[in-house]
């Protein structure tokens, strides 16, 4: 939640997420997508995360847990910075599920 992919590696805006990840998948220059808006969906050449309100990064080949309609990718080597709180959960369930209710939270 909450970030995007650096660089863009075409023009164009999908209006769909399978369109763009089906582009993506077809090149190795590709490595991941940002969903931008409703129906708003770019291909990126960066696997370097920043964050943007309201915008959605996925990172090519990276595992994922579909968790309630929210896509959590797991990225080996990568941690997210800041805690929202001092809880520490004993499940991924139980983690996703608090992430899910606040609005601080970014994975």
């Amino acid at each position: 939640k909450n970030s995007k992919l650096s660089g863009y590696y075409d023009s164009v805006t999908y209006t769909s997420d399978s369109k763009a990840f089906k582009v993506c998948a077809g090149s190795s220059s590709c490595k991941g997508i940002t969903k931008e808006g409703t129906n708003k969906y770019r291909t990126n050449t960066g696997t370097t995360t920043s964050t943007k309100k309201g915008n959605h990064a996925y990172i090519q080949g990276s595992p994922f847990v579909l968790y309630k309609k929210y896509y959590f990718t797991e990225k080996e080597g990568y941690t997210l910075s800041g805690y929202v709180s001092d809880t520490k959960y004993t499940t991924k369930s139980k983690a996703m599920a608090a992430c899910l209710t606040s609005s601080k939270c970014n994975g």
